[in-house]
């Protein structure tokens, strides 16, 4: 077969694999086929110089050979240096869109983080949000209540504490009386107003010092001191008692700090008190806690609720007395916190 016939058969399958070698490496995903189109694209080479070659041979010179093959070869460098910009921007595109992804994903879990923390820290209406039996006895309950204490004491339809724990500092200084925090807003329920519901009597603040007193107590007291007082405004909703108890430490320039390792002891300590005031013949039967520790004391909810539950559960197995125990949940994250301190309890949640 004449020199002319091999190049007519091998001249068009060299184009075609280098083709296909450059298909390859454009359009294959990163595999081992862009290896593989990578290897097929030189033989472009080959198949200029044979095309060249019968161009070169009619002409019949060694400057026209030189000259074909040069054309050629430039041909060759063009199409590669075209082919390599083209995946160089290619590539330079997909890692601008996979940073741009990975942006994208970081301003999603951000947005969402957000939006869940806005969710754990929206207010709850006042109602009973779950009712758990005491594992040793299905009759007596621990009630988890939801909203702003002053709602959930003014509804009918929630519940009527005979006693209201008030989470206070060492020094026994109550939130004042427009405050938003639950201290403030007991001091406001249990005062004495007028018809236009300005304060005439700050009663709640003058018992409770008038109690340290009596007793010869001068702040700041020991944690898990409790000082019972009578109730006033507040005993129009039921409540006979508010046991003031120290839970937090202040701080100089740092506000107050909760212990939570102490609040199993202060939980012993309201129980106990309750049961000096059972035994002087008063009729007790319920408390309403809140979150101890979560205010000024800067703990978290989870913690909070992961001491009280448990606590209160075994307290109230030791004092009979009590049919139900109320914890307050401010938040939708003071809720879920309770919770799931309530399921790592093993309460049963009545239906």
């Amino acid at each position: 077969m004449a020199l002319s016939g091999v190049f007519a058969y091998v001249t068009p399958a060299a184009i075609l694999i280098g083709l296909i070698g450059s298909v390859l490496l454009l359009w294959a995903r990163p595999s081992a086929l862009r290896y593989v189109g990578a290897a097929m694209l030189p033989i472009l080479v080959i198949a200029i110089v044979l095309a060249s070659w019968p161009i070169a041979s009619q002409i019949g010179s060694a400057p026209a050979l030189i000259a074909a093959l040069a054309v050629g070869i430039l041909g060759y460098g063009l199409f590669l240096f075209a082919l390599l910009k083209y995946v160089g921007n290619k590539a330079e595109m997909s890692s601008r869109l996979h940073e741009y992804n990975a942006l994208l994903d970081t301003t999603r879990m951000e947005r969402d983080a957000m939006l869940k923390e806005k969710a754990l820290q929206q207010k709850l209406p006042a109602r009973v949000a779950a009712r758990f039996q005491l594992p040793d006895d299905e009759s007596r309950h621990i009630v988890l209540v939801q909203g702003e204490i002053s709602e959930i004491l003014n509804s009918n339809f929630v519940v009527t504490p005979d006693v209201i724990i008030n989470s206070e500092n060492e020094y026994m200084v109550l939130g004042r009386l427009f405050d938003k925090n639950f201290s403030g807003a007991l001091r406001y329920l249990d005062a004495e107003k007028d018809a236009a519901h300005k304060v005439i009597d700050d009663t709640l603040e003058k018992r409770l010092n008038e109690k340290l007193a009596a007793e010869g107590v001068s702040p700041p007291v020991d944690l898990g001191a409790v000082f019972e007082t009578e109730t006033a405004g507040l005993s129009q909703f039921g409540v006979k008692y508010v046991f003031h108890v120290a839970t937090v430490r202040p701080s100089r320039q740092r506000g107050f700090k909760a212990d939570l390792s102490e609040i199993p002891f202060v939980i012993q300590r309201c129980f106990v008190k309750y049961l000096k005031l059972l035994r002087e013949g008063k009729d007790i039967t319920s408390m309403l806690f809140p979150l101890i520790g979560t205010g000024d004391g800067g703990a978290s909810s989870e913690d909070s609720a992961r001491e009280m539950v448990p606590s209160i559960v075994s307290q109230m197995n030791s004092h009979k007395g009590i049919r139900e125990t109320y914890i307050v949940a401010f938040r939708q994250g003071d809720l879920e916190a309770l919770l799931d301190a309530a399921k790592a309890s093993n309460l049963v949640a009545e239906k």
